[in-house]
């Protein structure tokens, strides 16, 4: 019998390498076919040519399936596709246009509208070589995991059945006819397709940055990822207590764990939304800037320009526009490893990008249109009163007092607001239910968006920061060898990842419960100063460091259906001067702050 049983394996085995060596040199069209790969009695065919990237249908599964099903799948899924794009443009939104936009108007107290936008566009321009560049990164990482899956795909082949040991039996293992074997089983140990791993943040930097560089890239993510989302819990919490009118403390508890909960255990609901919410934040702020600029248009206020403060606005620009790259891998893990795809993938994000700049230089015009940007209240005392009879008119002098006493803190002006450290709604809101009572309820909406902004703030940069921390962590615990080879504990073999995973997740998010109970209020700016810090540091240095790195001959031989245009390739010593002088013009005005 046992004779029987090794002469029908030999002839599986046979038979599985009889198919792969006729599929393997080339296919119908002469391009490379790679290994084959046996998933529920289904043949996968990974075609590697160059003509993979020009077609939607380049990973070709073979079925006998009839036509009209196989129609009906085609179609939902490029519907399914053609949403995914729809949310990478929201997501990509929802990332950019936080509370942060609130807050720039107040930047241009001295500089004005014209030296902003000029300042703004630069740094749009920069945004978009880094979001290309980026991309092309996110393409050689993803197709250094598909080398690596064909490797592992030859070596299975060519031992296609692995005797294992009978506590993996419950893993996919399949018995002979009686399933026994004299105390021995076997199984097909084929890698599948979806077994690839997609690229993350954590993987970036261990592919292409040097040892110490991907640990301290590692570190920079993790802080930046816990200080946003610390302010984000102090912001959001404050912003609902303000509504219902309780101590922002209570709120902190229910804002942070509802959410945290949220982007741990309902991830497949998060990016639909965030679409959602994303769409009616924008209406709110569309709105918003709609009603200013009709009020503006009555005030007349006089936008004053200056030059040589352009440098006010600029390091707020950076960080206005700036973040869209931490979520880059999470969208980027949707779609699939083709042409078409890719660059569809890419315009969303590029359009999400460029309607964020656009709605916030339309904000910094509509705020400059209504709120002075100096103060200009000047006391002053009558000095010669006089009676002109023609004109039955009084006449009167004034002279401006200098060094008086009274106060004029209650003089509105975005000069005002930014050494108050207030965002630009506060005086505009102001003057609005002054002057104009019969627009009161734009209060209501910039409220509302701001709760909106933030909680989807947080839902977003929360799923990012669970993204690459699970690839860092599935990185350093290789759950798969860990169970082959039983290296776990008895006492830990319960613990496998659905429960580990999820539960380092809400440890981490815990941190950020943690240290926003504290109640840091003089810690917040230090939060926004570092966390502007932090990305620039991460979208000018350590990107310019992955790019000649993914160039090196390690990574020489990778084909990628997008690649960076050989004239735009030299454009990324651009990024690493304007990010890098963004970091030092950050910490000089933070040492002279400090100092003086």
């Amino acid at each position: 019998m046992e004779d029987e049983e090794e002469i029908i394996l030999t002839e599986a085995a046979e038979e599985l390498a009889r198919q792969q060596s006729a599929a393997e040199p080339t296919g119908d069209d002469g391009s490379d076919v790679g290994p084959l790969g046996l998933n529920n009695g289904q043949l996968h065919e990974i075609r590697l040519g160059d003509d993979i990237f020009d077609d939607d249908e380049a990973m070709v599964v073979r079925t006998d399936v009839p036509e009209s099903e196989e129609n009906r799948t085609s179609f939902w899924q490029i519907l399914k596709t053609h949403v995914i794009y729809i949310q990478c443009y929201f997501v990509t939104i929802a990332c950019i246009l936080g509370t942060g936009i609130l807050g720039l108007p107040v930047t241009l107290a001295q500089a004005g509208f014209y030296p902003f936008v000029v300042s703004f566009l630069i740094g749009f321009v920069m945004q978009v070589l880094l979001i290309y560049f980026f991309t092309d990164l996110l393409q050689r990482a993803h197709a250094y995991q598909i080398e690596k899956h064909k490797a592992v795909s030859v070596e299975e082949v060519q031992l296609p059945l692995r005797e294992i040991n009978d506590n993996d039996s419950e893993d996919g293992s399949i018995d002979t006819a009686n399933g026994e074997t004299g105390g021995r089983t076997y199984r097909h140990a084929m890698p599948t397709i979806e077994d690839i791993q997609r690229p993350n943040l954590h993987m970036l930097g261990t592919l292409f940055l040097g040892p110490g560089w991907r640990q301290l890239f590692d570190i920079i993510l993790l802080l930046q990822f816990v200080f946003i989302l610390i302010s984000y819990a102090l912001a959001g919490s404050e912003a609902y207590a303000q509504v219902l009118n309780v101590e922002y403390l209570y709120i902190i508890p229910v804002f942070v764990w509802i959410l945290s909960i949220s982007i741990v255990f309902a991830q497949h609901v998060i990016q639909p939304l965030i679409s959602i919410l994303t769409l009616a934040k924008g209406g709110i702020l569309v709105a918003t800037v709609v009603v200013t600029f009709g009020v503006g248009a009555a005030v007349a206020n006089e936008i004053k320009n200056n030059f040589q403060y352009m440098g006010q606005p600029f390091l707020m620009g950076t960080v206005a526009l700036g973040g869209i790259m931490n979520v880059m891998p999470l969208m980027y893990s949707r779609i699939d490893f083709v042409k078409t795809q890719i660059r569809a993938f890419m315009l969303a994000v590029l359009a999400g990008l460029t309607t964020c700049m656009i709605l916030n230089v339309l904000w910094c015009w509509s705020v400059l249109g209504i709120v002075p940007q100096t103060s200009t209240c000047d006391v002053v005392q009558v000095v010669e009163a006089g009676f002109e009879s023609v004109n039955n008119t009084s006449i009167v002098t004034y002279k401006p007092v200098s060094n008086s006493p009274v106060d004029c803190s209650q003089e509105l002006s975005l000069e005002r607001s930014e050494k108050r450290g207030e965002i630009a709604t506060i005086p505009l809101t102001e003057i609005i239910n002054t002057d104009y009572p019969k627009y009161t309820w734009v209060a209501v909406l910039i409220q509302t968006f701001i709760m909106l902004s933030v909680s989807v703030s947080f839902l977003t940069m929360g799923s990012a920061l669970m993204h690459s921390f699970l690839g860092w962590l599935d990185a350093q615990m290789l759950w798969e060898r860990l169970g082959r080879q039983n290296l776990l504990p008895l006492e830990l073999k319960c613990c496998t990842p659905k429960v580990w995973r999820p539960a380092m997740c809400l440890l981490l998010f815990g941190i950020v419960f943690a240290v926003a109970m504290l109640d840091p209020k003089g810690f917040v700016v230090l939060l926004d100063k570092i966390s502007s810090l932090l990305l620039n540091l991460e979208g000018g240095v350590f990107v310019y460091f992955m790019v000649r790195k993914s160039r090196s001959q390690t990574y020489s031989n990778l084909k990628i259906p997008l690649p960076v245009i050989r004239l735009v390739y030299p454009a990324h010593f651009v990024l690493l001067f304007y990010f890098t002088f963004a970091v030092v013009y950050d910490v000089v005005l933070t040492l002279i702050v400090i100092l003086t």
